[in-house]
């Protein structure tokens, strides 16, 4: 599931780069694709939520905020390190990170069940 919301993301971020030399704006415009493609497939495949709601839809965003912050700080940081002129091979290797970071919180935040309590 996450592949295909990669796949956008890392395609868009690259060919934006190429185009615009803007890394937070090409960063940006990727997880902007990935977003819709993401939320929808993890929620209803990979976590199996029942939940469709403002709720887990605005915690979504917020992962995502903060996904785009880290994916944007270890593409650089491979950039910087790599002396990379480009973004695909720094984003590429920022691929497992951002994936690790982005499953946690949609596991343990974003699509977590909410523990229903009986009323006495």
């Amino acid at each position: 599931m996450g592949g295909l919301s990669t796949l956008a993301d890392t395609l868009i971020t690259t060919m934006s780069y190429r185009f615009t030399k803007d890394l937070a704006l090409s960063v940006l415009l990727g997880y902007i694709s990935s977003l819709l493609i993401g939320y929808i497939l993890h929620k209803k495949v990979t976590f199996k939520s029942k939940r469709m709601n403002k709720s887990s839809l605005k915690r979504y965003a917020i992962a995502a905020v903060a996904g785009y912050f880290v994916s944007l700080f270890i593409v650089r940081a491979f950039m910087y390190a790599l002396r990379a002129d480009d973004a695909f091979f720094p984003k590429i290797l920022s691929i497992p990170f951002v994936a690790l970071f982005s499953f946690l919180l949609g596991k343990f935040w974003v699509f977590r069940e909410e523990p229903e309590y009986a009323l006495k």
